[in-house]
C-alpha cells in the first residue's frame, strides 16, 4: 500500500494556454493536482499459480476522481 503526489505545470506559450479574452490575452498555464493512494497483494493460490489484486484512487484537480483496479 502507499500514496503519491503528483503535481504538473503545464505551459507551452501558445493559444492553447492563453486566455479566451482576444483583447487582452494573457499566458494561463495549467497547473494540475493529482493526489492518490493504492493497495495491491499477491496470493498464491498453487506453487505455479499467483493471484495479483490491486486498487488504486487518485483525484485529479480537472477530471475528478478516478478509481482503478485489476486482477491478474
Amino acid at each position: 500500500m502507499g500514496t503519491s503526489l503528483r503535481y504538473t505545470f503545464y505551459d507551452d506559450n501558445t493559444p492553447a494556454t492563453s486566455t479566451a479574452d482576444t483583447l487582452n490575452q494573457q499566458n494561463q498555464p495549467q497547473k494540475t493536482w493529482l493526489p492518490g493512494v493504492f493497495v495491491q497483494d499477491e496470493i498464491t493460490l498453487a506453487k505455479q499459480h499467483k493471484l495479483l489484486l490491486g486498487f488504486r484512487y487518485d483525484y485529479n484537480s480537472f477530471h475528478g476522481n478516478i478509481f482503478t483496479k485489476n486482477c491478474i
